[in-house]
């Protein structure tokens, strides 16, 4: 890892952000299927051959243009998903009646 930062966030006991929890979780399930897992930290930029790969990656990862980071809470985003699916619904069910005749 190149970013001192997030090493330290994975380490600290008081990080519980979510992408933190994700990492251990990981490390842990790895850990668990005998992989050797270590977080150290690497000076960027060192022409180490995985650090570069690394490097790389999160480079192209900020230039996905699917990739998406939102701080709305999830129970906001549920809400509102739903309110949008209800709408739709009744939009379209309120077309598929007007051309239907009652005999």
């Amino acid at each position: 890892m190149d970013s001192k930062i997030t090493l330290d966030s994975i380490r600290s006991a008081k990080n519980h952000s979510h992408p933190v929890e994700k990492i251990r979780k990981r490390a842990v399930t790895l850990n668990e299927k005998n992989w050797k897992i270590e977080f150290k930290w690497v000076k960027s930029h060192t022409g180490i051959y995985g650090n570069d790969i690394a490097d790389g990656l999160a480079k192209e990862a900020t230039q996905n243009h699917y990739v998406t980071c939102s701080s709305i809470p999830k129970s906001v985003m549920k809400k509102d998903t739903r309110k949008e699916s209800i709408r739709k619904w009744q939009s379209q069910w309120e077309e598929t009646t007007k051309g239907a005749t009652i005999k």
